[in-house]
């Protein structure tokens, strides 16, 4: 019988794991993307309100 080539002694590899915790890796950047943008969004109204109360004071002056 001839030999066969190659090695045998591969390791298994668990794609099913692999996807799961890519998963999970994807969940928690898109989660800290939605709070970033929140957070900008927030920033922006306040720039608004401040450029509002500017108006007025310079107003006054």
């Amino acid at each position: 019988m001839p030999r066969t080539k190659g090695s045998k002694n591969r390791t298994k590899i668990d794609f099913d794991a692999q996807i799961v915790k890519l998963q999970k890796d994807k969940a928690l950047l898109e989660e800290g993307v939605a709070k970033t943008v929140t957070q900008i969004e927030e920033l922006k109204t306040d720039i608004k309100s401040m450029r509002e109360s500017l108006k007025s004071q310079k107003a006054e002056m």
